[in-house]
Order: structure tokens, then sequence, then C-alpha cells
């Protein structure tokens, strides 16, 4: 059976199943019973599991997203409260784990019964106005001056730093992972941020673009990383480096937050409901 990864809040659950090639496929499957019965089907991978409790099949929430490499699911659970596991009869299995990035905690979720917890309602929508810079075709990061990627607002600022995040396999990742480290533990009494702050169990994975508010676009960024995409380590290193001191200290704090800031906790976001 495929990987998965799983999370909830009190009225979703929120599954990741790895299926490669998923949204290239030319049969795609997805069912799931009031019951529980759950299959995904694709590129000739088949995940197939009974979910722990009841879901809302026909809800607007209920939902699949196929990606290059996955599937992502939205389920409505078919009444409120927390599962104590995903599968039936709080089975564990080895290939599930859960997703700490995307889990909200009870203690998130508003006491009124007609509210829902975070993730809010209504498509996200970004804070700001977008940056005249996010629209032009030369690169605001290749160069040593600072003022154009200065101008760019914090989010299209946290968007091209996960697309040059993903622009990196797992060992780039790590070695600017560990540079972030150095900087930040460095022991210096004027630094207020330590690596204890850095946050997230998927640390070294893809970032979720999607997770971005729709109205945040950098249309050129693939152009924009073309010379970062042809450098070693040590050079996308480098490019980490400057665009993490060209960052102001909150904007430090976002990166340091991890993938869940872009979506409902710290990213400053105003919402349509």
């Amino acid at each position: 059976m495929s990987t998965a990864k799983w999370a909830q809040d009190h009225r979703r659950v929120f599954l990741s199943v790895k299926i490669n090639g998923a949204a290239a496929a030319a049969n795609q499957e997805f069912s799931v019973t009031p019951e529980g019965a759950l299959r995904l089907a694709a590129a000739n991978q088949v995940f197939e599991v009974a979910l722990f409790d009841t879901v809302e099949p026909d809800h607007p929430e209920t939902a699949v997203t196929w990606k290059p490499n996955s599937a992502e699911l939205v389920l409505r659970k078919g009444g409120r409260g927390y599962w104590k596991g995903l599968l039936a009869g709080n089975k564990k299995d080895r290939a599930i784990s859960v997703d700490w990035d995307k889990w909200v905690d009870e203690d998130e979720c508003d006491d009124d019964p007609e509210e829902e917890c975070h993730p809010c309602d209504g498509p996200p929508v970004s804070a700001y106005e977008p940056s005249a810079v996010a629209a032009e075709e030369d690169s605001p990061v290749d160069g040593d001056g600072p003022e154009r990627f200065q101008r760019l607002n914090p989010n299209e600022k946290m968007l091209l730093l996960a697309h040059t995040w993903n622009k990196c396999d797992e060992d780039q990742r790590a070695a600017a992972m560990l540079h972030l480290k150095s900087i930040l533990d460095d022991g210096s009494p004027t630094q207020e941020l330590s690596s204890a702050d850095l946050k997230g169990s998927g640390i070294l994975g893809e970032r979720d673009l999607q997770l971005f508010p729709p109205d945040v676009s950098l249309p050129h960024v693939d152009a924009w990383l073309e010379v970062f995409g042809g450098l070693d380590s040590d050079g996308k290193v480098g490019y980490f480096d400057k665009m993490w001191n060209w960052c102001n200290d909150d904007e430090k704090k976002l990166v340091m937050a991890g993938p869940v800031s872009y979506t409902h906790l710290t990213l400053p976001t105003k919402r349509i409901v």
C-alpha cells in the first residue's frame, strides 16, 4: 500500500497519499462511502482503507486534488469530534503517519458549534497589495543587492523562498537547514531566535505551494530561479544565506515557523467568508 500522512480538525480529515505520477494518470479513481470505505487508485497504484468513523461523501468539502506524485484529500467527518486514529478500530499501519504540520488541536477550535476551527472557511486572500517587482521578469535574487527582493511583500517573499526550497534535493535542503541552525545558534548575545524555534515535522520535505493565498503570484519565478537551479549545494546555501539576511525580523520568524505558517497561524492573511 502507498504511504500516507494524515491530520484532522474537529470537522475534517486531511490525507496525503503518495502516488507517483498521480496527476498524469489516465484513470484516476476516488471513492468513499458514508461508512468510511475509502479507495484511491491511479497510475497502477491503489490505496484502500476503512476509516475510523463515518464521513460525508457528498459534502462540498469532501474532495481530492491530484498532484504530480500524490493525492491530497479533504474528508468531511460525519460528526463533530476528534478521531482516535485514521483507521477503523484505531488500527495502526506503519505506512501511515501523522502530519503534524497540518494537525489542528482541539484547543484551537472555537467552542461555538456553528463555527469552524482553523483553517477558516473561505479562500485565503493576501493581506498585502501585489508588489510591482513580483510581475517583473528580472530576478530579484540574482546578484548581491537586496533592494528589489526587499520590495516584494512578505507573502511574495515566502512564496519565492518556498519555490527556491523546492528546487533543492533533500541533501541540499539539509545543508541549508544546518547553515541556518549555525546562524541561529552562534551564541551572539543579541540573537533573539534559536534553532529551537524551527517548526515542522516534515522540515526537509517540499513546501506545498497551494497553501499560499491564490492571489499571491510570481509569474516569472521559474526564470528568476534559473541561475539558482544550476548551482551546486554550496552555491544554493549561499542564496539562502543572502535571502535570509535580506528578510526583516518578522519575516525570519515566518521562515522558521515552517510550512504551517503559510496558512492560518502566522502569515498575515485575510479571508472572505
